[in-house]
């Protein structure tokens, strides 16, 4: 039970870093 908590926990803060880096990427490459 706590593994899938942390596998969950890991996946939200790896979402948000990815959409982060994404964003950024993004901006550089004047999509967004």
């Amino acid at each position: 039970f706590v593994l899938v908590i942390a596998t969950f926990i890991c996946g939200v803060i790896g979402g948000f870093i990815g959409k982060a880096l994404l964003k950024k990427h993004f901006e550089r490459a004047g999509i967004a």
